[in-house]
């Protein structure tokens, strides 16, 4: 049995044949009994030239899609030609029109929806109630519908990028204030969003958050939680890209320039989101600085980008490796100190991570002789900056802060203890402030001594791929035993793990 096609309303039959170009409002064909071109105009759903044309009688007005409303058209008629500029009746002329034609039921509607913005059906009959119209509930939906059908108001459902709201129909508001729903949607209101939802949008105001903290601070799956990011949420005009390798390796943000590209529905209008190197971004168009935000970008992305996550995986690598040297260094008593007290990732009232702290003692025991060694891994080149973020972050940690020099305390010796080199500045910057920099060479010639393995941390490191794909080739065509990527793996693996390659020459720096 063929299924019946729902005939076009009546304003979209009129809209199809403007779409064609202005018309005059006898050349527009509707399968109604009744056509009045003058009541859409005076409703704003087309727009009419500014000129009426003595054609047939002294009133004969052409017709064109609302959106070109302020512009100049050309059209042709029995063959002569036409200029005009079109435009949509005022609102305030609509307005009078509307309240004289109506029923009193709608004329009142219309009152409560210009006062209030965007409604729902039942908030529209409690607050005709409030006003001392006692209408029933059942006539304020039908006239509300009848409104939705004229043309008059407009809801907020699938077609016009909203949804139908559970046991409360869909939001409606007045034909020419396009702001209703965007104003309603902002309010985080709870007749708008589940409780999950709102917890959200709420955490969301005035922040900027990784989905990964927002998920912990909500408690929500991740599908769930990317399926309301971009519901609520419209993705930003931003475009990141890595740029430069090694020291210059860094992040680039920009402006895209096609924004109809953008993804996510945008029902919340200070919502925005990013999709960076995998890692999801969302925040506060709104009230969190555009500077701020582009600066979250460029650090974010560093770490999420291929060669970030490289290098991440060199650092715990390298953390990996120290870890292994200073256990090897304590058990076989190397320190010659007595070790009152080892903190590892220890933060202080600055909330500074400090990467290790050894608290010693030395001398008979009664003197209570002590000493605080810091340690500063770094997986990276060591420059004279690094150097200076190493000391301002312990002088300003009160437990180690000379007062009255403003340096660090007599009893805290500080070293830097770096995977690869560092520049010249650096050694010279370090030994003016007290400070040890050891480099990997000699981290390395210590645990061959005790331990019999000569494994350098450069094997290490160029064991880890850069980037998936290249993780994967490696697995897909290496037949062999592979060679372990060392970030949190035991100790006991990789000694065992690792294979020992030739002797290689080691110069001492420093």
């Amino acid at each position: 049995m063929p299924v019946s096609q729902q005939q076009p309303s009546y304003f979209q039959q009129v809209i199809n044949q403007l779409t064609e170009g202005p018309k005059f409002g006898w050349e527009i064909e509707v399968d109604y009994r009744k056509k009045d071109m003058h009541v859409m105009y005076r409703r704003r759903k087309v727009s009419r030239s500014s000129h009426a044309y003595p054609i047939r009688g002294p009133q004969s007005y052409a017709y064109a899609l609302p959106e070109f409303d302020g512009k100049t058209l050309r059209w042709e008629y029995e063959g002569r030609k036409y200029e005009d500029v079109f435009h949509l009746c005022s609102l305030e002329r609509a307005e009078h029109r509307n309240s004289g034609t109506r029923g009193k039921v709608q004329n009142d509607i219309f009152g409560i929806l210009k006062e209030n913005g965007a409604l729902f059906p039942t908030e529209v009959h409690r607050e005709l109630l409030k006003k001392g119209l006692s209408y029933n509930r059942r006539n304020v939906w039908k006239a509300i519908s009848r409104m939705k059908r004229d043309g008059t108001i407009t809801s907020f459902d699938d077609k016009h990028g909203g949804w139908r709201f559970m046991y409360r129909g869909t939001l409606v508001a007045l034909a020419g204030d396009d702001g209703a729903f965007t104003r309603r949607m902002d309010t985080v209101d709870e007749a708008l969003m589940s409780p999950t939802e709102r917890s959200i949008m709420t955490k969301l105001r005035g922040a900027i958050y990784t989905a990964k903290e927002l998920r912990m601070e909500v408690g929500v799956e991740d599908s769930l939680l990317s399926y309301i990011i971009k519901k609520f949420g419209k993705e930003a005009p931003f475009e990141a890209k890595s740029v430069g390798t090694g020291k210059d390796y860094h992040i680039e943000v920009g402006k895209t320039k096609d924004e109809r590209k953008l993804q996510g529905r945008g029902l919340v209008s200070w919502v925005r989101y990013l999709n960076l190197f995998g890692l999801m971004l969302v925040w506060d168009d709104e009230k969190v600085p555009e500077h701020e935000v582009v600066s979250t970008i460029k650090k974010l992305g560093y770490w999420a980008s291929d060669e970030g996550r490289r290098r991440k995986q060199i650092g715990d690598a390298w953390e990996d490796y120290v870890e292994r040297w200073f256990k090897t260094v304590t058990e076989h008593n190397e320190w010659q100190l007595r070790i009152l007290e080892e903190r590892k990732k220890w933060r202080g009232q600055t909330l500074r991570e400090f990467d290790r702290i050894f608290r010693v003692g030395f001398g008979p025991r009664e003197l209570a002789i002590s000493l605080y060694i810091i340690f500063e891994m770094k997986a990276g080149f060591i420059s004279a900056s690094d150097v200076d973020i190493f000391y301002s972050k312990v002088i300003n940690e009160p437990e180690f802060r000379n007062y009255a020099t403003g340096g660090a305390k007599n009893n805290a010796i500080m070293i830097m203890v770096g995977a690869k080199t560092a520049e010249p500045n650096a050694f010279r910057k370090a030994a003016q402030m007290g400070m040890k920099i050891i480099l990997h060479t000699s981290v390395e010639d210590v645990m061959e001594r005790l331990t019999g393995d000569d494994t350098s941390f450069f094997k290490i490191a160029k064991a880890i791929p850069s980037t998936a794909k290249e993780a994967e080739a490696r697995q897909d065509t290496d037949s062999g035993p592979r060679e372990p990527i060392v970030s949190g793996v035991s100790d006991s693996r990789i000694a065992s793990e690792v294979p020992v390659p030739a002797k290689e020459s080691k110069t001492m720096h420093g």
